[in-house]
Order: structure tokens, then sequence, then C-alpha cells
């Protein structure tokens, strides 16, 4: 029997894990609360009557029952919580830069104990979940932990130049080279190479 693979899809508060089996002949699947804690929801009921594992409706319980891993004040589950809305949830504003352009997370991470199981060990405060290629989607293979510094340069809109090996941002280029960012990009904009915007001498500086 055909069935829709609702497998990553969100509904309300709920994100689909994978299908869990059956229930008066009508398919469950798996899915995880924005509050961090699971259920096991019918096919049929998902965006229709269930939005919610149930905490919408149970405020007064909800802090108590809220997740079964006990991480979901920490700032690691914030990240994981943040990239799964980035990702499924057409509500949230930057959602047309990733799930809306295809960017997907994979389905080992789309429950918190196993990004945290691939991830975890290697987390610090003050890092953030990097995806090394940014037309691919969250998995071991694409992503690192970074600092600040080193997502700016790996945004789509950076431009980046190769120093000593590695990527770095033009503007962070310039500034080493006492250069102006400025005219290096007006330069670049006029059809010059990177190279020529930056070693070009400024007009009445002796050559």
């Amino acid at each position: 029997m055909s069935f829709i693979d609702r497998t990553g899809m969100r509904y309300g508060k709920l994100v689909v894990i994978e299908r869990h089996g059956y229930k008066r002949n009508q398919i469950t699947w798996e899915c995880i609360c924005d509050c961090g804690k699971t259920a096991i929801i019918v096919g049929a009921n998902l965006g229709r009557d269930t939005n919610s594992c149930g905490c919408m409706s149970s405020r007064a319980t909800a802090k108590e029952d809220s997740t079964t891993h006990g991480m979901s004040t920490t700032k690691i589950y914030t990240i994981w919580n943040g990239m799964i809305n980035r990702c499924t949830n057409h509500n949230v504003k930057c959602y047309k830069n990733y799930g809306g352009r295809g960017i997907k997370v994979c389905s080992k991470w789309i429950k918190f104990e196993g990004f945290y199981e691939d991830m975890g060990q290697l987390y610090s405060e003050g890092l953030s979940i990097e995806r090394k290629d940014n037309d691919s989607g969250y998995n071991l293979n694409n992503c690192i932990w970074a600092t600040i510094a080193q997502q700016a340069v790996n945004k789509r809109n950076t431009r980046k130049v190769m120093y000593n090996g590695e990527y770095t941002s033009l503007r962070h280029y310039c500034k080493m080279l006492n250069k102006s960012y400025s005219r290096t990009i007006d330069r670049i904009k006029t059809g010059m190479s990177v190279e020529e915007a930056i070693n070009k001498p400024k007009r009445g500086d002796k050559s």
C-alpha cells in the first residue's frame, strides 16, 4: 500500500522523525516536538487535530515533562532546535535560505539524541554549527563547529580569497594588507580580478 513519506516534515510544533507502525490500520509516525518531547501520532491527524506533543494543552506540566534527554535548556539544544526550524518551519524568517532552497537535516539528526551523539563531544561554548558546503544539508560529513569569524567567511555572500593555504574573507585580507576594502570592491565591480584590485596603486601613488 502506498503512503506519503512524512519524514522531516513539520506540522505545527512537530517534526516527523520516522515511520513508527500502525494503529487501527492507520500509519503512525514518531515525531519530535519543539519542546523536546517525542510522540507517536497517526498520520491522518498531523496538521489537523494534532500540532504538538500535547505540551500546548498542558502548560502546567510542560516544563517537567518536556524532554527525555534533560538538555532542553542547554546551548547545544538551542543550536539543534534552530537548525531544525531553519530547514522545516516555513514561518521562520530565514527558512527561504535553508529549507526553502532544499537544505535538509539528515534523518539521524532530526532527533536531538542522534545529533548529540555525532556532534556533542566536539562542542564548546561560543561555537555554532557550520556547513562546509553551503549547498548541501546538515549531516556529519558536511558539518563542523565554527567560531563566529569562521562562519562569516563561509557565508554565501562573502567574497573569499586564498591566504596561506586557507580561505579568508576579502575584508579581512584587505585589513591585513592595509588596503581599502571599499576601493577594492569598487575595482572588482569594474571587472578587475581580486589581485589587480588589491595591488593596483592608488591614483597619485608612486609606482
